[in-house]
């Protein structure tokens, strides 16, 4: 492969347009050590330059900051022929006009310019396909689950300027950055002030699909990819057992070693990437802002400890004691007698938006935060109360992980279900949870409202085994398509439910959902088996109901939920550009 260096001062446009030829070999310091090669032929120089007696309209931000960020972005657009300079005599009547502005965002030390198109529903309100693949909580620790149980190392990649690769459909017109046409103007270019767009540019409505679509190409067509046809955000090589998940730009993958730096190399030939070491043994590293730690024993994820603090500090709490359990009671009648002020409901929108993201990793916290998701509107005193409880609940469990063992079969789904019939005394809507284990490791948790009255109890479990199993045959297909076969094993703490399940028709239970019944014909075909499970050990009634100390510690560890204690000594990986391209040498 032939890798191209790319220096930070070249991309800022500091430096001068006699950058010359580069022709000298360099080790490239990322998966364990590939070689590469620079690309021996002159480079060009900058298409702007920071020192450019222009304005660069920086606003309320660091003026140096804002031209290196601006040159950056306008010279990368250039690199990526993400635009062709136009006059205004070559556009036609029927193309597309697209408005865009700058969006300049602090980064610790530098600014972070974009050039943003501004395209709005409004323009085209019955425009379809604007769909993108992207990864789902309910699959999404599957990449993580194979590399522990495979024992194989892992590997991230993200995409640099992702959608600069994805080709423009049609013919799109943009006003340049006012940057960019003062110095055309200094260069002698007058005549041509307008950009037909190549790429697409940040901001256009179907950018993301463009990018998704580029990237289906790449792996499918060129690098032999199968795409799952149930998740399409997971890719399969089969050849080379190189399993990876796509989300938006990021990719996480796992194989063998040696595929995996052979997959890195050849997909770096058609990208610009960041790529991180092969992740290995005492690896820590982040995926969708989540903490992985991988040990000889198998994989902790640790979640990430800032949404935890933002909660904590925002109520105030930051030194308070904590508190064993996430809830202590359910929703009373009695609750909505002292509604909150703006300001609290405010706070409490944010604080329960950044706990729904973060329950995929504090996952015994399922049902707290399922109540708290109840009283988004019309939120009282006593959701306020609620929500501090489970703020304080967050301050005793900073150290704790979902750890993956790597021993443990891997062949069952072992899916357990239990509901709580109407346990709200509000709606009197009951409340389903669902868990799917394999190999000792919780690949799902969920807490959910049912959207029916129930009229029994039996009849509410056997929903609550309905959505559970819909869940399961989901995670079997994926599973099935990454080289991991399983069989479903359902699990109902109710023996009315699992006699529904096990017979043919609504029997007695005449207003039984009709739609639901498909659970009987995959039980009948033992696509799914069904297992009466003890209510004491039914590890899924950690979801339906605040529990005493001792029980929800019990149950906490049962899922997988252990102390880790602190890691922040050990060094996080991190990704770090490297671009592999294809080329011929210079004469």
């Amino acid at each position: 492969p032939v890798v191209e260096v790319v220096d930070s001062t070249v991309q800022a446009g500091i430096l001068p347009p006699s950058q010359g030829t580069l022709d000298f070999k360099v080790d490239v310091d990322m998966v364990g050590g590939i070689e590469g090669w620079v690309v021996d032929e002159d480079i060009p120089g900058p298409t702007m330059a920071a020192d450019l007696d222009i304005d660069w309209n920086t606003g309320d931000f660091d003026p140096e900051q804002v031209k290196d960020g601006k040159c950056k972005e306008i010279n990368t657009m250039s690199d990526m022929e993400v635009f062709e300079a136009v006059s205004p005599d070559e556009v036609e009547a029927c193309w597309t006009w697209l408005s865009a502005r700058w969006e300049n965002q602090q980064r610790d030390d530098e600014v972070r310019c974009r050039y943003v198109a501004r395209e709005f529903k409004s323009m085209d309100p019955l425009r379809e396909g604007l769909f993108t693949p992207s990864s789902e909580p309910t699959t999404g620790r599957l990449i993580d689950f194979k590399a522990v149980k495979f024992d194989q190392p892992t590997v991230l990649l993200d995409a640099v300027n992702a959608y600069f690769n994805a080709p423009q459909d049609g013919d799109v017109i943009v006003q340049p950055p006012a940057e960019w046409l003062q110095a055309e103007a200094l260069r002698g270019n007058r005549t041509k002030t307008l950009w037909k767009l190549k790429k697409k540019l940040y901001g256009q409505r179907d950018a993301s699909k463009g990018f998704s679509d580029f990237m289906m190409t790449v792996l499918v067509k060129t690098l032999g990819f199968e795409q799952c046809p149930d998740q399409p955000c997971f890719y399969r090589h089969e050849a080379d057992s190189v399993d990876l998940e796509l989300h938006q730009d990021d990719i996480y993958a796992t194989a063998d070693e040696g595929p995996l730096k052979a997959f890195v190399e050849e997909i770096c030939k058609h990208i610009k990437l960041k790529v991180s070491a092969i992740l290995k043994y005492g690896a820590k590293y982040q995926h969708l802002k989540a903490g992985r730690l991988r040990v000889e024993s198998g994989m902790f994820l640790t979640g990430n400890a800032k949404y935890a603090d933002e909660i904590i500090k925002a109520l105030g709490l930051v030194g308070a004691k904590a508190v064993p359990t996430p809830i202590t009671t359910k929703l009373l009648p009695e609750d909505f007698e002292e509604p909150c002020e703006e300001e609290e409901v405010k706070l409490f929108r944010h604080c329960v938006g950044i706990a729904r993201f973060m329950v995929n990793y504090v996952t015994e916290a399922i049902f707290a935060v399922h109540v708290l998701s109840k009283r988004l509107t019309n939120t009282t005193k006593a959701d306020i109360k609620r929500l501090k409880h489970f703020g304080r609940y967050l301050i005793g469990v900073r150290g704790y992980a979902l750890f993956f063992p790597k021993k443990g079969d891997i062949d069952i789904l072992e899916c357990s279900s239990d509901t709580d019939w109407a346990g709200d005394a509000c709606d009197r809507k009951s409340v389903a949870c669902g868990i799917i284990q394999c190999g000792d490791c919780s690949l799902l948790e969920y807490a959910r409202g049912q959207a029916v009255h129930a009229l029994s109890s039996g009849e509410a479990e056997y929903y609550g085994g309905v959505s559970l199993g819909a869940e399961a045959l989901h995670m079997k297909s994926v599973m099935g398509f990454l080289a991991m076969p399983v069989k479903i094993r359902l699990r109902l703490d109710s023996s009315a439910a699992k006699a529904v399940c096990q017979r043919i028709g609504v029997g007695r239970i005449r207003h039984l959902e009709v739609r639901s019944l498909w659970l009987q014909s995959k039980v009948r075909d033992k696509e799914i088996v069904v297992f009466k499970q003890d209510g004491e050990t039914n590890i899924s009634d950690i979801g339906t109901k605040n529990l005493a100390g001792p029980r929800f510690k019990w149950m906490r560890e049962q899922i997988g939920r252990v102390l880790l204690g602190d890691t922040s000594k050990i060094e996080e990986a991190k990704a770090v550009r490297v671009n592999m391209i294809t080329g011929s040498k210079g004469s």
